[in-house]
């Protein structure tokens, strides 16, 4: 499968620089106000289109839906991609875990054939 083109203005690599900008007090891409403190609260699986599906089940997050746009997550959607892109501020083919991730499943490919 190969990656689907950049649908989104913002993507995970653009959370933690832009929460350091916002500490600083300058704006980034994100549009954060200023703060003294921040916190990256992180809930793997659910991204933009579950929390819209469920929104009765996180209200409080829901209620954000209409006033943030989703933003990308990368590619490959692995656990293991989205932390290190969002950790490093670099999408994965920057961090090195697209190829982990390519590399394993070759690697169960060859096994199961």
């Amino acid at each position: 499968m190969l990656p689907a083109a950049k649908t989104h203005q913002r993507s995970l690599a653009d959370v933690v620089p832009n929460c350091l900008d916002a500490i600083a007090g300058r704006a980034g891409r994100m549009g954060l106000p200023p703060v003294e403190k921040a916190v990256v609260f992180v809930v793997d699986g659910l991204g933009h289109g579950p929390l819209t599906t469920h929104a009765g089940h996180a209200r409080t997050l829901a209620r954000r839906l209409p006033h943030d746009p989703a933003i990308g997550a990368g590619f490959p959607t692995t656990t293991v991609a989205a932390l290190a892109t969002l950790t490093t501020g670099s999408p994965p083919d920057g961090t090195g875990s697209s190829a982990i991730a390519s590399t394993i499943r070759a690697t169960i490919a060859s096994s199961i054939s």
